[in-house]
């Protein structure tokens, strides 16, 4: 006797993969707001002002979240100039946070496998 088919209707399939997706987004900024608190407790520069410091922010977006530092001279600080050296403080950031969504289990074929790919890829092109 064959087994029983019973057809799961395709507005299933969708809700189910926009809840996934939904899910690997909001997993991403949680993951972005916690790396910016560890960019600012783990800063090597010394920030006399503290500006730089309380500028650092995950700021949301469509697709996830991206780390930025509103003052001017974030990126001096971070990628150095030709007078001083760099103080990289959003890359070990975004490295921190690499590992800790690495961290997490995944099921296979999940939109949050994927993103963890494009973030693993990502990883990568920074180290370049």
């Amino acid at each position: 006797m064959p087994a029983a088919k019973v057809l799961i209707p395709n507005s299933v399939y969708a809700l189910v993969r926009r809840k996934s997706h939904e899910y690997a987004i909001e997993r991403i900024r949680q993951a972005a707001r916690a790396a910016a608190q560890y960019a600012k407790d783990n800063h090597p520069y010394k920030d006399r002002t503290y500006n730089l410091t309380k500028s650092i922010q995950a700021v949301p977006t469509s697709n996830g979240a991206y780390l930025s530092a509103r003052m001017f001279y974030g990126s001096f600080v971070e990628f150095g100039t030709v007078k001083n050296k760099a103080y990289p403080y959003l890359r070990p950031a975004i490295e921190w946070m690499l590992k800790q969504l690495k961290n997490r289990r995944v099921l296979p074929g999940s939109t949050f496998e994927k993103t963890l790919w494009l973030l693993t890829k990502l990883e990568r092109d920074l180290v370049r």
